[in-house]
């Protein structure tokens, strides 16, 4: 588990991919200028764009950051299930 305060004085020291990295699975994180920038590891598919799944997130604090990092894990993979679904329900039409 990585200690939330140890990676806040990270970023704002400006040395945040490593240590946010841990705090944001699937993300890769830095510091540009005043703003944290997380961008998706993974692939984002036109289906997973279309329903809400954004490629980057940027954000004043790191809490912000962490916190949206994890909402979008939660949107990926619910959006990734729905869209493995939709593909399974077109092969069995045909």
């Amino acid at each position: 588990m990585v200690d939330a305060t140890v990676g806040a004085d990270e970023a704002n020291g400006g040395s945040s991919g490593g240590v946010l990295g841990d705090l944001c699975p699937g993300w890769h994180t830095e510091r540009i200028e005043r703003r944290l920038v997380a961008r998706r590891l993974d692939r984002v598919s036109d289906y997973q764009l279309g329903c809400g799944c954004l490629e980057e997130i940027t954000a004043g604090t790191v809490a912000e950051l962490v916190i949206l990092c994890d909402v979008q894990n939660q949107v990926f993979q619910r959006v990734a299930l729905a869209e493995a679904i939709a593909r399974g329900f077109s092969r069995g039409r045909s």
